[in-house]
């Protein structure tokens, strides 16, 4: 099977965008236009020089509103980040989602420095060169640096200084989720107390572990909905939901309609398109 890559794009198209979903982070750079962007409950507006930041639990949509609309759109699974991106830190600004978090940014004072640093990654992305994967991990990091010493309040972190367990615990439920997790066998396989782990957890994530693994689940479901052929019933046993009840239930709640009606929308959406 071949490696997964880091996908950098350059796009000029002015399709709006319907609600959507990947199974990746995603960064988004506007270099021309304007567009109105929803991420989860969050509305902005964002124009030249903006810089959005997407978590892989996050559905979101595209509104273009001024052309012409350029941009760069970069997408990256949770295991790449990992890999690519050792400081916690500046993985924040994918991995953290507080309250109060902002997804939009501009960098209008490093706004060459980032462009330059995309556009490398893109070059990367489309060659065949040796050591490929070692200089994209390097400009991602090149370019969290730059945004981080420009915007440092975008990168959020908790008061305190975060465990390094919980961030292995994290880890941990990235490439596990789809099996049977409970608090109690976590917090004791880490050596932690249900309710420590819990609160460090939230505190760090913005979710409990709880929320986090239902929501890596609904994620999985989603790109298998719209990916493969699996009956809704396969899904669910691939995804870590021991009922299909309870994943239908949990899907309907959480997507806004049930697995079968997510799966047909979007081949309508396709079919029409």
């Amino acid at each position: 099977m071949a490696e997964e890559r880091i996908v950098c794009v350059y796009s000029d198209s002015t399709d709006s965008i319907e609600q959507h979903f990947h199974n990746t982070h995603e960064l988004i750079y506007v270099k021309k236009g304007r567009i109105r962007i929803r991420i989860g409950k969050s509305t902005y507006e964002a124009g030249e020089h903006a810089l959005i930041f997407i978590s892989r639990l996050e559905e979101h949509s595209v509104t273009v509103l001024d052309t012409p609309y350029h941009r760069w759109w970069m997408r990256i699974t949770a295991e790449q980040l990992a890999a690519a991106v050792d400081e916690p830190r500046l993985r924040a600004v994918f991995d953290r989602r507080p309250d109060d978090f902002c997804h939009v940014f501009y960098v209008d004072t490093v706004a060459e420095e980032v462009e330059r640093t995309l556009q490398q990654i893109a070059d990367e992305d489309t060659a065949p060169r040796s050591f490929k994967r070692h200089r994209i991990a390097a400009l991602l990091q090149l370019l969290l640096i730059t945004c981080y010493r420009l915007k440092r309040e975008q990168f959020p972190l908790p008061a305190h200084r975060v465990s390094e367990t919980v961030l292995r615990i994290q880890s941990y439920l990235d490439a596990h989720f789809s099996e049977d997790i409970s608090l109690e066998t976590l917090a004791r396989d880490f050596y932690l107390s249900p309710s420590y782990l819990s609160h460090a957890f939230r505190d760090w994530t913005g979710y409990s572990p709880k929320q986090y693994l239902v929501l890596c689940r609904l994620s999985f479901a989603r790109e298998l909905l719209l990916t493969t052929e699996h009956s809704v019933a396969q899904i669910a046993a691939r995804c870590g939901f021991g009922d299909v009840n309870n994943f239908i239930r949990t899907f309907r709640e959480r997507v806004g309609c049930t697995p079968a009606v997510y799966r047909r929308n979007a081949e309508q959406q396709l079919y029409e398109s």
